[in-house]
This record gives structure tokens, C-alpha cells and sequence, in this order.
């Protein structure tokens, strides 16, 4: 469930009209590749828990590294998921100030949103855990019923032929963009150690990666279906644009308020997953004895950071569009398998070690 939460977060609102404006028609199968590489984040996050039991990537930088240079890498990696955690926040607050409460200074909803993320971290991961379980249910609940909802005169599937129309290139575009949000998986390593039953991970990984791609091939497929490219290309939130269009039997309409607050409910935790995985890298990078002590300065930079670091709501989409996706890429497909090499060079010096004793 959390693995789902980890992309699905934000995903779901966001990559619809982005995904179909780098990749047109091509766009609903750009999960499908993106998926893939997910699930390789995840299966090496894995193999790294099992060769570092009970460490975090903070606490095996440090092994894989040396003590100065693993302090250095952890201190680097903190500051890109506070990036991505102020990213977050800046996203919550242009939805609801352009959108729903465009009266309502973003400020309040800031504050609002991160006193309950505080609480919630402050009470810890398992309590994120099984709000977590709840929310994702009610997320189903609601794409089912959007699904149903949505009768065969309402989507056109000719919107998404032909394909590769355009050469492999849009589709490549559109999968890179999708990747950057799946290479948040890398916060799986800072929950691993918590996990209780390990035999169970793997699985919990195929499922929850598996759940995803087909959430996000569905919600691009609804998009494209309803608006068609051109129209579907110009939607900053898809998703939502596909909810006002739900019309019952010409009475029940205009659901975009349920799908608001469940998406609400997603941004909330997932907020409080990366909080908590910060506030344990902040604590084990400069061994503090419990990571609640600086659950509150972690919520107090991501607020200081999402005011700053972006001058407007474009900023902030060529940010997610444009300069992300290759870096999360790089770090996907070439920093981990590293760090899998290096892991598995140790393990060989282990081996050797007792043999030639």
C-alpha cells in the first residue's frame, strides 16, 4: 500500500495532461515502460535491505563509501527528497488556490496540511502505515466508481490510435517524465527497516508497482478518451477535468469535490511518508538518539522551501517537466546499480574474509 502511495500521491492528478502533452496518443502506454523501471527501484532497494539489514541508504552510504563521503552523499540525498517534499507542498497549495479555494491564502492551507502531517509522523510510521491502507482503499473506491460512471458514449477510444503515429520519440518523452515520478520509490529504503515481515517485501513490491502502472495507464486512457489529445494536452489536472465531466442520468453531477478531498487524503499521506523518511535520514546522518526531534524543523524548511524555491506555478512545471525527469533517471538507472555493485564487491570481501581465516 505504501508503494502505491509513494507515486501514486501525486501521480495521479499531475501526469495525466503532462504525460499526454510530452507523448500525445502514445501517452497511455508510457506507464507500462515507466513501470519497469519502478519496479527495478524497488527490487534493488530490496536487495540492498537484504545485504544491510536494518539500514537505511544514510547508514550503508557510510559502509559502501567511507564515513566522510557516505556523510556527504547522505547529506545530498537529504536535500533532494526536502526538494521533492517542498515540491509537494507547493503542488497541494497551487491545486487548491487555483482550482477549489481560490479565496483562500495558501498560507492557511499550508499550515493546515502540516500540522497534521506533524502529528501524524510524530505518532509514527505505523499509524502513517494504516491511514495509508485507508486512504488507498478509498482511492480505488473512487476511480471504480469514475470507471462506471463513465459510460462508452462519454470516451472515444479512437483517441488513442494510431500509435507511434509520431516515431518511438513522444513515447520515449512521455515514459522519461513518468520515470521521474517513480524514482520516488527511493524513499522505499529509509521504510525497509521497519518492514516486519521481509519475505513478504518482494511481493508487496510486483503488486504495488503493478497496481500503479495499471492506475495511471487507466487515468490516461479516461483522459484521452473524454478530450482527445489536443484538448487532453492543455489539462494541467486531467484526472480532475475527466470528474466535472461524470454526469448520472442528468442528476448526479460535478463530482470534482470528492475527487479534491480523496486526492487531498493522497497528498496528505504522502507527505507524511517523505517527512518521516527525512526526519530519520536528518537523525541517523547526525546521530540523534530519536528522529521526532526534528519531525517539526523538517516541516518548517519543506514550508520555507515551497514559498521559495519556485517564483510561480509554471516555474514549478518546467521544473517537473523538463529539468527533473533526467536527473531521476540518471539516478535510477545508473546511481543504484552503483551502489548494487559496490554492495555486492562487499558482500564478495565478506565471503573471502572467514575462508582465509
Amino acid at each position: 500500500m505504501m508503494i502505491t502511495m509513494i507515486v501514486l500521491g501525486t501521480t495521479i492528478l499531475f501526469v495525466p495532461g503532462l504525460s499526454i502533452h510530452l507523448g500525445g496518443r502514445d501517452a497511455w502506454l508510457a506507464p507500462l515502460a515507466s513501470g519497469l523501471v519502478g519496479l527495478f527501484i524497488v527490487m534493488t532497494l530490496l536487495k540492498l535491505s537484504k545485504w544491510f539489514p536494518g539500514q537505511t541508504p544514510i547508514q550503508y552510504f557510510q559502509v559502501l563509501f567511507g564515513k566522510w563521503l557516505g556523510l556527504a552523499i547522505g547529506l545530498y540525498l537529504i536535500s533532494v527528497l526536502l526538494r521533492q517534499f517542498a515540491t509537494m507542498i507547493r503542488e497541494l497549495t497551487d491545486f487548491t488556490t487555483t482550482v477549489t479555494l481560490t479565496r483562500t491564502p495558501p498560507e492557511y492551507i499550508l499550515i493546515l496540511m502540516l500540522a497534521v502531517v506533524y502529528y501524524g509522523v510524530r505518532q509514527g510510521l505505523e499509524v502513517v502505515a494504516r491511514v495509508t491502507q485507508l486512504v488507498v482503499i478509498i482511492e480505488l473506491i473512487q476511480l471504480v466508481f469514475s470507471v462506471v460512471s463513465l459510460s462508452t458514449k462519454d470516451i472515444d477510444l479512437d483517441h488513442l490510435t494510431p500509435l507511434f503515429e509520431n516515431g518511438p520519440l513522444p513515447f520515449l518523452r512521455s515514459s522519461m517524465f513518468i520515470v521521474s515520478w517513480f524514482g520516488e520509490l527511493l524513499i522505499v529504503g529509509f521504510l525497509l527497516p521497519s518492514v516486519r515481515l521481509k519475505q513478504g517485501a518482494k511481493k508487496a513490491g510486483i503488486y504495488g508497482i503493478g497496481a500503479v502502472t495499471v492506475l495511471l495507464i487507466l487515468a490516461n486512457v479516461y483522459t484521452l478518451g473524454v478530450f482527445g489529445e489536443v484538448i487532453a494536452s492543455r489539462l494541467q489536472y486531467g484526472l480532475y477535468e475527466v470528474a466535472r465531466y461524470i454526469s448520472i442520468a442528468n442528476f448526479l453531477e460535478r463530482l470534482d469535490p470528492i475527487v479534491m478531498g480523496v486526492w487531498i487524503l493522497l497528498i496528505y499521506c504522502k507527505l507524511a511518508i517523505f517527512c518521516y523518511a527525512v526526519s530519520i535520514a536528518v537523525s541517523q546522518l547526525f546521530s540523534l538518539p530519536d528522529y521526532r526531534s526534528v519531525v517539526g524543523l523538517v516541516c518548517l524548511v519543506g514550508a520555507v522551501m515551497s514559498e521559495h524555491m519556485y517564483r510561480h506555478q509554471a516555474d514549478m512545471m518546467h521544473f517537473l517537466e523538463v529539468i527533473y525527469p533526467p536527473y531521476a533517471l540518471l539516478m535510477a538507472l545508473v546511481g543504484l546499480p552503483f551502489l548494487l555493485f559496490l554492495g555486492f564487491l562487499r558482500k564478495g570481501k565478506r565471503k573471502e574474509a572467514p575462508s582465509r581465516a
